[in-house]
């Protein structure tokens, strides 16, 4: 199985220090995506406003914990009833907005991940019939 780096992501959530991505992406903050060039003919067709799948590796995850607490005081949970970081394979999805393209560098609003994380992959949402 290979995986390729398809893009970098700077958000305001600094990988040291106080100020660690919340467990839910919070849509008033606004982070970047660089989608490197050899990869950028893969965004035509994105629109502004669109729901986006923003999926990436969160390489500070610890793989070896198979059991974590469902939110603080919640009860213990197997990891892939969760969404918590930590697990096998840190392959992590959040939902977000597209505000912006501009060339090769998406703005988008409600990303949790961690500065500097790699991106793997973008992919638009499907909308439930209920939804539409």
């Amino acid at each position: 199985m290979d995986l390729v780096q398809i893009g970098i992501i700077r958000s305001p959530y600094d990988r040291e220090g106080l100020n660690k991505a919340p467990r839910q992406g919070q849509k008033t903050v606004l982070s970047e995506i660089e989608i490197f060039k050899a990869y950028e003919a893969g965004l035509q067709g994105l629109e502004i406003g669109q729901e986006v799948l923003v999926i990436y590796w969160a390489d500070q995850a610890d793989r070896t914990i198979l059991k974590a607490r469902s939110r603080a005081t919640g009860p213990i949970k197997g990891v892939f009833s969760l969404r918590s970081p930590s697990r096998p394979n840190p392959i992590l999805i959040t939902s977000c907005t597209l505000v912006d393209i501009k060339a090769n560098t998406l703005t988008v609003a409600g990303l949790e991940a961690l500065d500097q994380s790699a991106l793997i992959d973008i992919k638009t949402t499907i909308k439930s019939p209920k939804d539409k």
